[in-house]
């Protein structure tokens, strides 16, 4: 398996295509294969990469602040619907 853009492993995701630690691990790949759409979508794209940081699977581990996969998916689509609105606009 092998991510060439966000938006493709975004729409994995919420489709549920993959796990959460896949997903996180191909996102932080991601940021130095697709930078071009990071920067295009920059204000939008940050507060998906703290999430993305700051998620956990392991419930035991998962500190405070620390986000479980339920709010990495809700985050996403967030993102995602941010995006499309910010496409439609330009």
């Amino acid at each position: 398996m092998s991510y060439n853009n966000f938006l493709e492993l975004m729409n994995d995701f919420v489709n549920n295509k993959i796990s959460a630690d896949i997903y996180q691990t191909y996102f932080f790949k991601l940021l130095h294969d697709d930078n071009e759409f990071f920067d295009k979508y920059y204000d939008i794209m940050q507060d998906l990469f703290y999430d993305v940081e700051e998620y956990c699977s392991n419930k035991q581990l998962r500190n405070d602040g620390e986000i479980d996969e339920y709010e990495l998916k809700n985050s996403t689509i967030n993102t995602l619907k941010l995006i499309r609105i910010q496409e439609w606009i330009s």
